[in-house]
């Protein structure tokens, strides 16, 4: 039986996200601190939930002191569309088998399923270096060998545990292999974020 992929898009600023890492700026909290602008007005317009501009076409003055911090004029951090920005932009979900998944990958760029093939056998390594216990949670959990993901409790069961005490040795091993991943040059930014990797790959 296939498993779904649940992709979850999301909308960003890379014009503002850019400009920010060229500036040299580690994180965004850091460029909020010298723009003297607040994290979640920023994290308003990175994710274009927020127009730059007012109902009377003027720029915020948020808008402004990003740009002023940034040392360019505002037209160059907002393409049009988003200056335009009237509504908030959503996340889009999209729910599809693996296996399609699989086609539409490789159907976009040949070297983007290369990459996800190298991806894939970079996380089956990371799975690899846990400890017995850890590696088994993990690969039933994820449907890794089955296709079928067990819960916290079926699990546990079978290992004479508790169902928290196996979350708590998954999220350790998580936590385990983001460390692992960036060792070899993949950025996993959170915990969520290899959970994600191993659902979809």
């Amino acid at each position: 039986m296939e498993n779904d992929v649940r992709l979850v898009i999301r909308a960003k600023n890379n014009l503002l996200l850019t400009r920010i890492e060229e500036q040299g700026f580690s994180t965004v909290a850091a460029f909020c601190r010298r723009a003297n602008v607040t994290y979640q007005m920023l994290n308003e317009f990175i994710c274009m939930r927020s127009s730059p501009r007012m109902k009377n076409g003027d720029w915020r003055k948020a808008a402004l002191d990003i740009a002023e911090a940034l040392g360019t004029p505002p037209e160059d951090l907002w393409s049009t569309e988003q200056q335009e920005l009237t509504d908030p932009v959503k996340p889009a979900e999209v729910v599809m088998s693996m296996a399609e998944y699989g086609r539409r990958l490789a159907a976009s760029n040949p070297e983007r399923q290369i990459e996800a093939r190298q991806y894939r056998e970079l996380i089956a390594r990371a799975v690899d270096q846990l400890d017995p216990k850890a590696r088994q949670i993990v690969r039933r959990r994820f449907g890794l060998d089955t296709g079928e993901e067990e819960t916290y409790r079926a699990i546990g069961r079978d290992l004479g545990v508790t169902g928290a005490r196996v979350q708590q040795i998954e999220r350790r091993a998580l936590r385990y292999m983001k460390g692992h991943l960036r060792t070899v040059d993949i950025t996993i930014a959170t915990v969520d974020d290899v959970e994600e990797a191993l659902v979809t790959d």
